[in-house]
């Protein structure tokens, strides 16, 4: 039978140790400190399994309003978990909630990369609704959710994002560290302003140094300044850039095979097509900043390109085969000379199926940094991250192979040039510099003492995300120049898939005015701008197609 004990000054430090293994990256010695002083308005209890202590809960609530009981540190210690102690001490919560005169159970958590809490409150009866609290200083940081249920006859209304003061309960837990550290004593009273305390804090040696960072990476620290462009318009540009790039390139090759000439000015097409190699810069700088915002992890989008890839491979594959191949083979009156039209589409510029280079770079970015369960040995995890040189390998052996087939010293069957990364290497020099930048900053900020939480919420913020844009406009910058060195030193070039990245001097502005902490909550419209793309896509295949035909008529 579980016993809920009363946290008292008896027994707090206790507690506190207690509630430090179970939320790691929060400290509750403050709320538990003032629940003592103030019984009526906050209770947090130790659990007990006979005499093991199995974990923590707790309710508090807020002045004058006597209907709504919220959840406080709910946890279960790591090896108790999964035996179904969780559900058991809800309960308890709840049942000790309603013995209080309180109507309705509340809580509120981030409803980012949480799915397994989210469920186990869903299972429990709990309903669930967005908290955008315009007073709330965290509100464009953090994507709150409260749940909510009944512990009466009657509904629970909805919260409908009444003022909770998310800001100070935040900061309050997450900086309580620091004042432990310089043996202030003191708990927060709700009317101090946080930022100003921690500002009048007199800290010397290592821990001024974590005092610094820490006050960096408060939110409170942040630049107004917001980039208008979010990842959703980085995408629908690629998707844009990525159907310019097909259409020129379908059409270049099929007029330069039948003997004819561009319908319009040479300069024209020569600038479509370096719009066109923006795909894959917009393409994965969208991708960094869904990864960065916390909307998606790499695993996910892992798993989103690498499908997409391989289906699309094998789409090429029947569509040129079958049709392209078929409609040649129709105007001219020659299966091999079909043949070898349809070989020359892929081996002369392989650029169709640019969601190759995207697995590949975002299959380096899943083993450079998924977070791993705290179980593996540090071993381990270094073996993990060393994985991240596969990707790299594969797309290394595949220009190789595309160079080789370029100056005819290999031969190979056009079925496997879909299957084959298409973009320079300097592209991928730019995202796998981009990828350690933020990799090794991360593990300056943890090695300087800041926990994974505060990087967590630095990475948020509008300062890093300008420093984000300011740092990949430098490698654009960086490599553009170097590309263009290579392109007019090295005879052939454009064989070695040098001098394609110039482009990315187009791209600046579009970075600059870039923000990924700009999140969107409606992921209906990112189906829909791929669908869109998708069609934009297939159409500009039809009219490269219908202008190679028109022009071969006349």
């Amino acid at each position: 039978m579980l016993d809920l004990n009363l946290i008292t000054s008896e027994n707090v430090d206790y507690a506190i140790r207690v509630q430090n293994e179970i939320f790691s990256e929060y400290n509750g010695k403050n709320n538990y400190l003032s629940s003592i002083g103030n019984s009526k308005q906050s209770q947090f209890f130790l659990v007990f399994d006979k005499k093991k202590c199995i974990g923590v809960t707790g309710i508090y609530s807020y002045k004058n309003d006597h209907d709504n009981a919220w959840i406080g540190f709910f946890g279960i210690k790591e090896q108790y978990r999964g035996k179904g102690y969780g559900t058991k001490v809800l309960k308890l919560t709840e049942k000790y909630a309603k013995s209080m005169g309180y109507k309705f159970m509340r809580l509120f958590t981030d409803k980012l990369d949480n799915d397994i809490a989210i469920n186990f409150y869903k299972n429990k009866g709990y309903t669930f609704e967005d908290y955008n609290n315009d007073s709330e200083a965290l509100k464009d940081e953090f994507n709150v959710i409260i749940g909510s249920k009944s512990l009466c006859d009657e509904e629970a209304p909805l919260w409908d994002n009444r003022f909770i003061n998310l800001t100070k309960q935040t900061y309050k837990q997450q900086y309580n560290e620091i004042l432990e550290i310089t043996n202030d004593t003191e708990t927060l009273d709700s009317n101090d302003e946080v930022t100003e305390e921690y500002e009048a804090k007199k800290i010397k040696g290592k821990i001024k140094k974590r005092y610094k960072l820490v006050s960096k990476l408060m939110i409170a620290k942040d630049i107004k300044y917001r980039g208008i462009l979010s990842y959703r318009h980085l995408r629908i540009i690629a998707w844009v850039a990525l159907a310019i790039s097909q259409y020129c390139l379908i059409l270049g090759m099929g007029l330069s095979l039948f003997h004819r000439s561009l319908a319009y000015p040479t300069w024209i097409y020569r600038s479509l097509t370096i719009l066109g190699n923006l795909s894959i810069p917009f393409f994965l700088l969208a991708t960094f900043s869904i990864i960065l915002a916390r909307n998606r992890t790499y695993k996910s989008l892992v798993m989103f390109y690498g499908l997409t890839y391989l289906g699309l491979a094998f789409v090429i594959i029947f569509v040129y085969d079958r049709y392209i191949g078929g409609l040649i083979y129709e105007i001219s009156g020659e299966t091999e000379m079909a043949k070898n039209v349809v070989l020359s589409l892929f081996k002369l510029k392989t650029d169709f199926n640019v969601f190759g280079d995207l697995f590949v770079l975002t299959l380096f970015n899943f083993f450079l940094n998924y977070e791993l369960n705290s179980k593996y040995s540090k071993k381990a995890v270094a073996a993990f991250r060393s994985l991240c040189v596969l990707p790299l390998l594969f797309a290394l052996v595949a220009y190789i192979l595309t160079v080789l087939a370029k100056f005819e010293f290999i031969t190979m069957p056009f079925e496997v040039y879909p299957f084959l990364p298409t973009k320079s290497p300097l592209v991928y020099l730019v995202f796998i510099c981009m990828s350690l930048w933020i990799k090794n900053r991360e593990r300056l900020y943890i090695k300087f003492g800041a926990t994974k939480k505060e990087y967590n919420m630095f990475l948020r913020t509008n300062k890093n995300s300008l420093a984000f844009s300011v740092h990949v406009c430098s490698l654009f910058i960086l490599v553009s120049l170097l590309d263009l060195i290579f392109a007019l030193t090295i005879p052939s070039a454009t064989n070695y898939n040098l001098g394609q990245t110039a482009g990315l001097f187009l791209a600046i502005p579009f970075v600059l005015l870039f923000s990924y902490s700009k999140t969107h909550t409606e992921r209906e419209y990112d189906i829909l701008v791929t669908f869109i793309g998708i069609l934009i896509l297939l159409f500009a295949y039809i009219e490269a197609i219908y202008e190679i035909i028109m022009a071969v008529i006349k």
